[in-house]
């Protein structure tokens, strides 16, 4: 599968004409829940990190240790200033970016933001999943961690929501069977909407 990576000066909805294209030819990056393949690019190597397998029934299984595959063609250059790096027709990759802080005394690699979303897909179950990891959000130091899954089977409806500051973590469930449903949250708030009587 080939990746585009954009790196511009403007964002995607604004291209300037000075924008640069590098094509990526692997495999297929693949996500199942917290577990994903990852293409990482660094100032000393760039590899594919796979933790996922894909079996001829098409089923994913996660790796016993994850396998490291170097890319050794691959150089991505940056702008000096301010950089819009993203995947052209990204749907359901994380994306995790990194770049080089210009600095007179040292090399320093700064992580902006990790985003993930994926729909995982079997005979039996479909799984849809999106994650984020914010570091410095909402001016607080530690790193804050907002996820959520909705995950649906042929007897049951489950959904999660949590959000994690540093080792505080908030978490409310919902599971939904034919029989029983389920809530677990430290806060719950059920409203009736109120119509016209019948008359």
């Amino acid at each position: 599968m080939k990746y585009k990576i954009i790196v511009d000066k403007q964002s995607r909805v604004n291209p300037s004409e000075e924008k640069r294209e590098y094509i990526v030819d692997i495999e297929e990056l693949r996500c199942k829940g917290n577990v994903y393949d990852s293409l990482v690019i660094t100032k000393d190597e760039d590899y594919v990190m796979r933790r996922l397998a894909l079996s001829e029934y098409q089923v994913l299984t996660v790796l016993p240790e994850p396998v490291k595959e170097p890319l050794p063609d691959l150089n991505i250059e940056l702008f000096e200033g301010e950089n819009y790096i993203y995947l052209v027709d990204l749907i359901g990759n994380k994306f995790y970016a990194e770049y080089l802080v210009k600095n007179d005394f040292t090399d320093m690699y700064v992580t902006i933001n990790q985003m993930n979303s994926a729909i995982n897909q079997t005979a039996s179950q479909i799984e849809l999943t999106v994650n984020q990891k914010l570091q410095g959000y909402a001016s607080n130091e530690d790193v804050t961690e907002l996820n959520s899954k909705i995950t649906q089977t042929a007897t049951e409806i489950s959904t999660e929501v949590s959000r994690k500051v540093g080792n505080n973590e908030i978490i409310s469930k919902i599971n939904q069977s034919a029989e029983q449903i389920q809530i677990n949250a430290e806060k719950i708030s059920l409203e009736r909407k109120r119509g016209k009587p019948n008359r």
